[in-house]
């Protein structure tokens, strides 16, 4: 009996070398399974094995759930209490603003990367497709990298609050102005996708997998667009609304990929065109109310200014610790 009852609280509780046997057990099981199913399918006494361990499987698997579900809340906590300890880890972990600059470093690497890429290609094989997917990715590159440039010497400078928030500002209306030029490299891969039937193209599974990142990309690029909302510093709504407009363009990317799979003879170019056309429209409307706001704001602000005396340097500290802390 007291047997019985350490067995069940060690699986309610799971831990120790026992429970490492026992992911790997379900794996063996789940593959056994599958593989007495589609390879020896005509033998009876193999297909009875296959049911025991797709049952015995389908058993472990659950089971599998459960712990993870288990240690999830546990490995939360650790991760927490190691990044506390840290000044990076600690601001990354619970500033937003922070988190939202740092995280940008990585989209401009990928940017740039494409960028090239597509712009080595376009000239080798003087392709349109490629040269405007390659001006379409320096675009966004240039976005992320004059944000990024403005924290930079936003740390080292030794302006006033009112010349820096004015920068900040400003930052922000450029990226409204690019957004706005960003259909033009668009719309050229649209007329392309229309005139030579040119797609995005997955090898062969890696479709499924770009449908579920193109999916989760775009649910977290309205969500971090509404969170942005609460952040003071514009810089962070920027690149927030970068992201947004980049996942559009991945719909665009996944509907010509999935068409070209699935479709077969079938034409789509307005369809296509339909969404291509969409998508330029609101990365237009993005970037012109970013303007308009850039300029209300830089308005306020210059009133704000000759009502009361300028803010001297010394109250930079603050801003540069405020304008990214805010969550």
């Amino acid at each position: 009996m007291n047997a019985l009852r350490r067995f069940l609280a060690w699986l309610k509780a799971p831990h120790g070398f026992w429970l490492v046997f026992l992911y790997i057990f379900a794996a063996a099981s789940i593959a056994g399974s599958i593989l007495l199913v589609t390879l020896w399918s005509d033998y009876t006494r193999l297909q009875f094995l296959a049911y025991i361990l797709f049952a015995l499987a389908a058993l472990l698997l659950a089971y599998t759930i459960y712990t993870i579900i288990y240690f999830v809340p546990r490995i939360k906590r650790q991760i927490t209490n190691w990044a506390q300890k840290y000044e990076f880890t600690d601001k990354l972990l619970h500033t937003y603003g922070f988190r939202t600059i740092i995280f940008a470093i990585g989209s401009l690497t990928v940017s740039f990367a494409y960028a090239v890429f597509n712009g080595t290609i376009a000239i080798l094989s003087l392709s349109v497709w490629y040269g405007a997917l390659a001006v379409y990715y320096a675009m966004l590159a240039s976005m992320r990298g004059g944000i990024l440039f403005y924290h930079k010497r936003k740390r080292k400078s030794e302006e006033s609050v009112f010349e820096l928030k004015k920068r900040e500002i400003r930052t922000y209306r450029a990226c409204g102005i690019l957004l706005v030029c960003l259909p033009l490299a668009l719309s050229a891969a649209v007329v392309q996708m229309m005139l030579s039937r040119r797609s995005f193209m997955y090898a062969g599974m890696m479709i499924y997998v770009a449908a579920a990142y193109t999916f989760t990309k775009v649910v977290m690029s309205i969500v971090n667009l509404i969170k942005a909302r609460k952040n003071d510093d514009m810089t962070v709504r920027a690149i927030r609304n970068i992201n947004f407009a980049d996942a559009l363009v991945s719909l665009i990317a996944l509907q010509t990929a999935m068409i070209r799979e699935f479709s077969g003879a079938s034409d789509f170019k307005f369809l296509n065109a339909v969404t291509g056309g969409l998508v330029c429209a609101a990365t237009v409307l993005l970037g012109v109310f970013m303007i308009v706001r850039a300029n209300k704001q830089l308005q306020q602000l210059h009133r704000q200014n000759t009502e009361q005396p300028p803010l001297s340097a010394q109250n930079n500290a603050q801003i540069l610790q405020g304008d990214t802390d805010g969550e």
